[in-house]
C-alpha cells in the first residue's frame, strides 16, 4: 500500500511539474499555463521571464495553508500598452483547473482559457 502511495504521489508532482513546464516565452509570444501546481516562486519566475521579452504579468494570488494557490487575479500589459487582458481564475483547486494565456506580440493578442470553475476576464 506504501508502494502504490509513492507512485500515486510521484505521478501527481511530475504531472505538475510536466504542465508548468510547457510553458513558452520568446520575444514574439508567450504561452502560459497556470495550475494548482504553479507555486509562488514560478509565479515570480513568470513575471521575470515575461518582463524581459516586454510583457507585465502582475498578479495576485491566493493560498491555502498548505502553500498551494487556490485562486489568481491577473492583468497582462505589453510595453507598449498595445497588449492587455485581465481576469480571474478563484478556483484553481479544482479537479484538472488551469489558466492558460498566450500572447502574440507580433499580432498584438491576448487570448485566455480557464478550465475548472467560473472566472472572468476582461
Amino acid at each position: 500500500m506504501k508502494l502504490v502511495k509513492s507512485i500515486l504521489v510521484a505521478l501527481f508532482i511530475t504531472a505538475g511539474f510536466t504542465s508548468f513546464a510547457q510553458n513558452t516565452i520568446t520575444a514574439t509570444e508567450a504561452h502560459i499555463t497556470i495550475t494548482a501546481a504553479t507555486t509562488r516562486q514560478d509565479l515570480a519566475q513568470l513575471r521575470t521571464d515575461l518582463l524581459a521579452q516586454g510583457i507585465d504579468f502582475r498578479y495576485n494570488p491566493q493560498f491555502d495553508g498548505q502553500r498551494n494557490i487556490i485562486a489568481i487575479t491577473y492583468t497582462i500589459t505589453a510595453n507598449n500598452g498595445a497588449i492587455t487582458g485581465s481576469g480571474q481564475h478563484m478556483s484553481l483547486k479544482a479537479p484538472n483547473a488551469s489558466l492558460t494565456f498566450h500572447v502574440n506580440k507580433t499580432a498584438g493578442t491576448c487570448t485566455f482559457e480557464t478550465v475548472g470553475a467560473p472566472s472572468q476576464q476582461n
